[in-house]
C-alpha cells in the first residue's frame, strides 16, 4: 500500500511538472559543472534516490559526439544548449 501512495504522489507531482519558460532559462553562458547543476534542479522530479545521477559530464559528451546536441562554444553552453538537453533528458 506504501508503493501504492509513492505512485500517486509521483504521478500528481508529474502532472504538474512543466519545463521552464525561455525568459526562465538562464541568458549566460554555462561551463559544465554549472549545467549539470541547473539541469538536476529542473529535472529532480525525475530522480529516484539521492544516489542517482541523472546526467553526468560523460552523458553530455556522449550527446554532443554523436550530435544530439549542438557543440558548446569554447566550452561554454547557452540556452539552446539547455534546451536541447532538457528535451533529451526529459525523453
Amino acid at each position: 500500500m506504501e508503493l501504492q501512495n509513492k505512485l500517486i504522489k509521483w504521478a500528481e507531482e508529474l502532472g504538474k511538472y512543466k519545463t521552464p519558460d525561455w525568459s526562465l532559462l538562464p541568458d549566460i553562458y554555462l561551463y559544465m559543472d554549472q549545467v549539470i547543476t541547473w539541469l538536476e534542479r529542473q529535472l529532480g522530479i525525475f530522480i529516484q534516490s539521492e544516489e542517482e545521477k541523472l546526467i553526468t559530464p560523460s552523458m553530455i559528451n556522449n550527446y554532443v559526439k554523436n550530435e544530439v546536441i549542438p557543440r558548446p562554444e569554447q566550452k561554454k553552453y547557452s540556452r539552446e544548449h539547455l534546451t536541447c538537453m532538457l528535451i533529451v533528458l526529459s525523453l
